[in-house]
């Protein structure tokens, strides 16, 4: 099975500066982006103890609080305030918790092939949501774990016609695939 379908179902959260982060979800990506957050859009700025704060206090709260966190007049100060209190903390090490939360609940189904056709020019947190929300209702499709509303989706898509994602056979046909070239090309070199 693949790991984003075994992540819908088994996950635990981490605690990053002495805070317990909500399964990540459509709203928590979405609003870091919105807010250009370098954890979740690649800059030339290194992340720094600032941004980890504000996007651990995002993904921290539900999408509904996050935003109104975000149009609240104290946000800077108290943004300020947190990430000066945490700095006896590791940065590293709870920098390094935050990527690994996100790299782990951001995976996506394998799929066959990507035609230019198939690209999507809207945020993909909000095309999943979007998909998702008919059926579990807006609410609960920005605050949903994001391993689970990514299976949502992709069952979703395969019922829809979408026949691209690579079979957990295929999967293992690949990997035996490698091993075998892997041990001739060793073979070929003696």
């Amino acid at each position: 099975m693949q790991q984003v379908f075994k992540n819908a179902l088994f996950h635990k959260e981490p605690t990053v500066l002495r805070r317990r982060l909500l399964p990540l979800c459509c709203g928590h990506v979405m609003t870091l982006m919105a807010a250009d957050n370098p954890y979740a859009v690649p800059q030339t700025e290194k992340p720094n103890l600032i941004h980890l704060a504000f996007a651990v206090g995002i993904c921290s709260r539900t999408h509904e609080d996050g935003e109104a966190w975000m149009r609240s007049e104290n946000l800077l100060p108290e943004v300020k305030k947190w990430g000066k209190s945490c700095r006896k903390l590791n940065f590293p090490q709870e920098a390094k918790a935050f990527e690994t939360y996100l790299r782990d609940f951001t995976i996506f189904p394998l799929r066959a092939t990507k035609s230019p056709s198939s690209e999507c020019h809207h945020p993909w947190p909000l095309i999943i949501a979007v998909s998702i929300m008919p059926m579990v209702g807006e609410s609960r499709a920005w605050n949903m774990p994001l391993p689970k509303a990514i299976s949502l989706w992709s069952a979703y898509q395969e019922t829809q016609g979408d026949d691209s994602l690579v079979t957990d056979w295929e999967i293992n046909n690949l990997a035996r695939m490698k091993a075998e070239k892997k041990a001739k090309d060793k073979q070929n070199e003696k």
